[in-house]
């Protein structure tokens, strides 16, 4: 049975003949579709004749296929577990459940009409859609809660998207101001369709901040719809810089004090020894 599937599989995929009565697929669920990772993504194909046969194709090259006769449907591939197929006279479905980011690509929709070999096929791209993994840190340094600086001191802070798509779009606050110099870099992670992607900014530190947030979130679109949205948060402490004189000034009373003690206890050990001296005379 599983032989003879495989070659009608097969037949079905190379040939079709020209008549004017031929199947045709008419509609499909759209060119594309988008749906987000864990979500449920029906696609479908309708035909302008009964069908015989319905096969649909994974991206990975994985088939799910039914036969339909006498009003009754019978799977004849294999397929995967979060796969099905169901339908109508004219019209086979394939539902995905639990869409994650190894169903993105091409689904190809073959049908074979009822009776005679006429097949037609069309292809729908599914776009799995997944939330980045974000992270707010300085420079290269570990993600922290914190950020303790100094009065006029300057860092990188960088908000960077992991596993994301579409691309993360980044914006930066600082006690609610938007900022807006910042540079961003999208790039396409291996072996996957997501993105990384970063975005930096400057900051220089102001007594004024302490205490107040930075925050960036990062925003992820579709056709002007929000699909995601998430934020990480920095707590600033700024402590004033000490002026330069200040410190030499300490450093210089501090040297003197230091001399004064130093000539006391030397008169003082003079006196003694004089003392000493006298009674020795006497």
């Amino acid at each position: 049975m599983g032989l003879i599937l495989t070659i009608i599989v097969m037949f079905l995929s190379t040939f079709s003949v020209t008549c004017l009565d031929q199947m045709r697929i008419v509609s499909t669920s759209g060119e594309h579709l988008l749906v987000k990772e864990g979500g449920v993504a029906n696609i479908s194909c309708t035909t302008d004749h009964e069908w015989f046969f319905c096969l649909w194709q994974h991206p990975s090259g994985v088939k799910e296929c039914s036969i339909q006769e006498n009003g009754t449907y019978q799977n004849a591939c294999i397929g995967m577990d979060h796969m099905e197929i169901y339908g109508s006279e004219k019209f086979c479905s394939l539902k995905v459940e639990n869409v994650s980011v190894r169903d993105h690509g091409t689904f190809m929709c073959l049908l074979n009409q009822a009776d005679v070999f006429h097949t037609d096929r069309q292809f729908v791209k599914l776009e799995v859609a997944s939330k980045a993994q974000l992270a707010l840190r300085k420079g290269k340094s570990g993600i922290k809660s914190i950020l303790e600086l100094v009065e006029g001191e300057i860092v990188d802070l960088e908000c960077e998207g992991r596993r994301a798509y579409p691309a993360s779009q980044f914006k930066w606050e600082v006690s609610g101001t938007e900022l807006v110099l910042s540079t961003e870099d999208h790039e396409p992670e291996y072996g996957s369709h997501t993105f990384r992607s970063t975005s930096t900014i400057k900051y220089t530190a102001d007594v004024v901040d302490d205490g107040s947030t930075i925050k960036c979130s990062a925003i992820q679109t579709d056709k002007g719809s929000i699909l995601y949205k998430d934020s990480q948060n920095m707590t600033l402490r700024i402590t004033k810089a000490v002026p330069l004189l200040a410190i030499r000034s300490s450093n210089f009373g501090f040297l003197t004090g230091a001399i004064i003690a130093a000539v006391l206890v030397i008169l003082i050990l003079i006196i003694i020894l004089v003392i000493v001296f006298k009674k020795k005379k006497q």
